[in-house]
């Protein structure tokens, strides 16, 4: 618990640097040193984490706040509410209507093919048992090795979350077009529900909240209150149809309160519990996540022959009598290779770029702002896996679609800091 509560205070020296509980830094040791409470607080139910895995703990988020600091020369320096408000001129009235209609021709275009999504998804269940729908898409998925060529059809899923984001982002910086980001975040979060994986619909919901968070107003709190919540009931749903942690259809709504519950939280802890397993056991897991995946990945597209391995077939480790997990922190992928300094540098490095990502979206650039919520998900989900690296292949292609869509409305904003816009197109 002492550990627990010098994160903490930890997180309060980087308020004070950050000037926002919304700084990376600050975020990283909130929620390590919730969840490190947590643990110590439900001694009962989950295995606790040995002490010198708690100092390495508070090391990592040393480094982390190491690295943020580091970042303070690129801090925004204009005092709140001085930001300049401008008219909106005829040039970006253009590119932001233009925008707005590219937008709205995506979003069809998903609602669309969502039928033709759904029977592909249909014959996928077919080739794997379930008791559900869900759990046989899932299972099938997962059946899958990592350089077995996905089909064309299920990027969809991909193009929904990335074009969620691109609506967001239009929503945030110019106030307009409110319905349309909503509308495209449902989309995605629903293509996203239906493969019965939880990445997807975190994903999107974190990374919205995020955006919304750099320039929140009175009135977001009503639609984050709604993402929210479709959030916690998709999230639910997921582990109800996938029979996670005792939830199951046939015990009703009263009767899979308490399975679920316990699933979020299980969630949220048990990959601390798990890495402290692993590094007071080594070799007990075998050291499969790579944070060179993606490297390897398009080597083996060249021809070389590098063995990759699925994450999510990693062995299970108990973190409770009768609980088990497979996820082992975002330092799984550092320790292994690199040891306790290769960690801690990497550690160091990663909170100086999220804050330069953090510091850049403040000011408004535009092509920082969707990023600063990858970095709010992935520093989010640190205690559960590894969100830098590991999925470098799906951030590319996020850059790569938000760099063609601001090229196809002959955006100036791609590179260029832009300003707040005050009057929405009519």
């Amino acid at each position: 618990m002492t550990l627990s509560i010098a994160i903490l205070l930890l997180a309060g020296i980087n308020h004070f640097i950050g000037r926002s509980w919304y700084y990376p830094p600050t975020v990283f040791c909130v929620i390590w040193g919730i969840v490190l409470m947590l643990i110590a607080s439900l001694g009962t139910i989950y295995y606790p984490v040995a002490q010198q895995i708690q100092v390495f703990y508070f090391l990592g988020a040393l480094a982390f706040s190491i690295g943020g600091f580091f970042s303070v020369p690129f801090m925004e320096r204009k005092k709140r509410g001085n930001n300049s408000v401008l008219p909106m001129d005829g040039e970006t009235r253009r590119v932001v209507m233009r925008s707005k209609k590219l937008i709205i021709c995506l979003v069809l275009f998903l609602i669309v093919m969502l039928p033709i999504y759904i029977t592909h998804l249909e014959e996928l269940a077919k080739t794997a048992p379930g008791p559900n729908f869900f759990y046989a898409v899932r299972m099938a998925q997962l059946n899958r090795t990592m350089n077995e060529q996905i089909p064309i059809i299920e990027n969809l899923s991909t193009l929904s979350m990335i074009i969620a984001l691109i609506a967001w982002r239009q929503m945030i910086k110019f106030r307009i077009g409110i319905s349309y980001a909503l509308i495209a975040a449902l989309v995605a979060i629903c293509y996203n529900a239906l493969t019965g994986g939880r990445f997807g619909v975190a994903f999107i919901v974190i990374c919205i909240s995020g955006m919304t968070l750099l320039k929140l107003k009175r009135g977001d709190w009503k639609i984050l209150l709604t993402i929210g919540s479709s959030f916690v009931a998709v999230m639910g749903a997921i582990a109800i149809f996938l029979n996670k942690f005792g939830a199951n259809t046939s015990l009703g709504f009263a009767g899979n309160i308490y399975p679920v519950l316990i699933g979020f939280i299980t969630y949220a802890i048990s990959g601390t519990i798990a890495f402290g397993h692993v590094v007071s056991h080594p070799g007990s897991v075998p050291a499969h996540w790579d944070m060179w995946v993606f490297f390897k990945h398009i080597a083996n597209m060249l021809g070389m022959n590098f063995k990759l391995f699925n994450s999510v077939s990693e062995p299970y480790t108990y973190v409770g009598p009768g609980i088990s997990t497979n996820v082992y922190t975002i330092y799984f992928s550092y320790w292994p290779q690199y040891g306790i300094a290769g960690t801690l540098y990497i550690m160091t490095i990663l909170g100086f770029f999220t804050s330069i990502i953090y510091w850049l979206a403040r000011r408004g650039y535009m092509l920082a702002i969707p990023f600063y919520g990858v970095v709010l998900f992935a520093v989010l989900l640190s205690p559960y896996s590894e969100y830098f690296f590991m999925p470098l292949g799906f951030y590319i292609r996020i850059l790569i679609t938000i760099l063609a869509f601001d090229i196809l409305v002959k955006s100036h904003f791609v590179l260029k800091k832009s300003t707040t816009i005050s009057k929405a197109p009519s």
